[in-house]
């Protein structure tokens, strides 16, 4: 309820009273409105936290809220010691040798730059997390590494991580349960961020994604398109932090609970750019809510640009607070704990390396595929396929008569006490692999309201012929939509779709895992705010009023506003004179426009007026929907001010 008083002081001083509103449900205001925000967030980062089809599996929430719990009973200060974690850069690339070793070196050094809180970051006001990573020493077998292993793979580029997350990491991984694995690929095509606002959409794509705790299974660790504060913020996802905006809600009860779960970071609404490190926003107004029990935040603070797991602005980025460092040990020590494994240290002491290439990196059925030794410092060389010894040659020549996956290993050795392992992962199918990708991953269409389409490019090798095949759950069912190469593809109806592309060259066929798209409806939602009343001539009021756009489609103008001298929906209103049309066309979600509006009640005395969006006027009791402007919801079309009839009283009483 908003209330103004104004004061006029005559030879006594006068008290009138101006206006007081009675919402009809519940109306935020219309320029702090929410705007509509998909964020996949849960399990992997690019806007992050989760790969879509992980996102709706019903069984990870209950997984993430038992990994809380256990990370939240453990959180501790820090020992002095640091922990050391393995990690393992798997390069996937075309060209083997485009990514120097040196440049994994760096991107290495900058992350344990960024956790200790020196080199370049040496100056920021965060904390030594006391976590340190090494590039592992030791392979799963026991045997001497460099950490580094490397795969010739289309699935370097344009890689669609919604459909595709599983064939990358298929080409090679080590034991998620001990390694910190890291693919480095060449671009990835995934929007992240997906927000509709002020009729427009803002999209902003992600080169970069990373599992959260629990870890272990077949698709845990971290993907990058790029080094440097990538690698690091993924490497705070991986070790349990969320965004320091997590859920976008300002919520600050429970500040163990709520948000990032990390008390020393202030509460963040705002996922957008920061023009200036030195001027950031403050984008939410609860940072000292929780205070009582464990925040730390007696007043608002800027929102914390600063901060490795934030989005305001890359360039700002420099530092993790203690909380968040005492999180991420909790998280190593409850979740991620077989990475205390020493892998860091050389099984032994003899300057041996294993590697080798092969002169086909996708063999069909029947081929014979030539392994080329590239070891150094040994002179005794095994090969295993899947870890079967099968020849101690110097190269190798192997016919793969299945398809499949295999595991082929060098082991080179001067002394069988002392030996380095390299191992390759060899995918042989028929020939054929479909892949695709989307320019959009979320939109709002209806072919009746508001039509939008999304354009999905085809990335499938050695195919000639396709089919995409498309359902929803409204209906739908399977069916081949298109056969063309590529999709573009106007989204009739609201609902959840999925879609598959089938490639094939007529002997070999291929098919994806299923894209999912959500469409939302786009119709539009109205709202009518009224801001203020006043009395504007003995029989006239003047009307200060917001009306703002929830849904996508934009608002028409010449849509009607009413008003009326009691509740319409009851039957006895009468409609006043004259009938507000609106101006201009109201952008979707959620741009509000003030409008002024005098009306003649042709009555005095009139103290209670009723407002009503989107009504002609010609039923009574109201009904709606009664113009040609269908609404997802009319609940919120109708407010009511009262108390705003001109009234003078004596202060004090026997005043003359």
């Amino acid at each position: 309820m908003s209330i103004y008083k104004l004061f006029f002081y005559l030879i006594a001083t006068l008290l009138v009273s101006s206006v007081s509103f009675a919402q009809q449900g519940t109306m935020p205001m219309p320029n702090r409105a929410a705007p509509k925000v998909k964020d996949n967030a849960g399990l992997v980062c690019g806007f992050d936290n989760s790969l879509y089809r992980l996102r709706i599996d019903k069984g990870y929430k209950k997984r993430e809220d038992k990994m809380n719990r256990e990370i939240s009973g453990s959180l501790r200060q820090l020992a002095d010691d640091s922990i050391i974690v393995p990690v393992v850069f798997h390069i996937i690339n075309e060209d083997l040798s485009a990514i120097p070793d040196q440049a994994i070196l760096d991107a290495l050094q900058e992350l344990n730059d960024a956790f200790s809180k020196r080199g370049k970051y040496a100056g920021s006001k965060g904390v030594d997390t006391k976590i340190r990573f090494c590039l592992a020493k030791k392979d799963p077998d026991g045997g001497n590494t460099s950490g580094i292993t490397r795969t010739k793979s289309f699935f370097s580029n344009s890689l669609n991580p919604l459909i595709e997350d599983d064939r990358l990491k298929n080409l090679i991984q080590w034991d998620p349960a001990r390694y910190v694995n890291i693919w480095y690929i060449a671009s990835m095509e995934m929007e992240g961020l997906a927000e509709f606002f002020c009729g427009r959409w803002v999209r902003s794509p992600i080169s970069g994604y990373a599992t959260m705790p629990p870890g272990g299974d077949p698709l845990d660790g971290i993907v990058v398109s790029a080094f440097g504060n990538l690698v690091i913020h993924e490497m705070g996802h991986y070790l349990g932090l969320y965004h320091t905006f997590e859920g976008r809600n300002c919520a600050n009860n429970e500040c163990t609970t709520d948000g990032d779960r990390v008390c020393d970071t202030p509460p963040d609404y705002s996922a957008g750019n920061s023009v200036s490190c030195n001027d950031p926003e403050n984008s939410c107004n609860t940072d000292s809510l929780s205070n009582q029990s464990n925040g730390n935040f007696p007043n608002n603070v800027p929102d914390p640009i600063a901060n490795f797991m934030d989005y305001g602005n890359e360039a700002c980025q420099n530092e993790f607070t203690q909380g968040q460092a005492d999180r991420m040990h909790a998280a190593i020590q409850t979740q991620r704990s077989g990475l205390l494994e020493n892998k860091c240290d050389k099984p032994c002491g003899e300057n041996i390396t294993a590697s080798f290439g092969r002169n086909n990196a996708y063999p069909v059925k029947g081929d014979a595929v030539i392994f080329t030794n590239t070891s150094t410092g040994a002179g005794t060389y095994q090969w295993l396929v899947n870890d079967v010894v099968v020849a101690a040659t110097t190269n190798f020549n192997y016919t793969f008569t299945e398809t499949g996956k295999y595991k082929v290993t060098v082991k080179a050795y001067n002394t069988i006490s002392c030996f380095a392992v390299y191992s390759d992962f060899v995918i042989v199918n028929c020939g054929v692999t479909a892949r695709f990708y989307p320019d959009k991953k979320m939109i709002a269409s209806k072919l009746t309201v508001y039509p939008d389409s999304i354009y999905f490019t085809n990335t499938s090798v050695n195919a000639t012929s396709f089919k995409w095949v498309m359902s929803n759950d409204q209906g739908m069912v399977e069916q081949v939509i298109s056969t063309n190469k590529d999709l573009v593809y106007v989204f009739p109806t609201p609902a959840s779709y999925s879609l598959k592309l089938v490639a094939t060259d007529g002997s070999c066929t291929d098919t994806t895992n299923t894209f999912t798209i959500i469409n939302e409806d786009p119709t539009q939602d109205a709202i009518a705010y009224m801001s203020a009343v006043d009395c504007y001539q003995q029989t006239k009021v003047r009307v200060s009023f917001f009306v703002c756009n929830y849904g996508y489609a934009p608002l028409p103008p010449n849509t009607p506003v009413s008003f009326y001298d009691a509740d319409p929906r009851l039957g006895n209103a009468r409609k006043l004179a004259p009938t507000f049309y609106l101006p201009d066309s109201i952008p979707g979600t959620c741009c509000g426009i003030l409008y002024t509006h005098i009306i003649d009640v042709n009555q005095p005395g009139l103290d209670v007026l009723y407002m009503v969006f989107n009504d002609s006027g010609n039923t009574m009791p109201l009904s709606f929907p009664n113009t040609s402007l269908i609404e997802t919801n009319y609940e919120n079309n109708i407010t009511v001010a009262n108390n705003f009839r001109f009234k003078a009283t004596v202060i004090p009483s026997a005043s003359t």
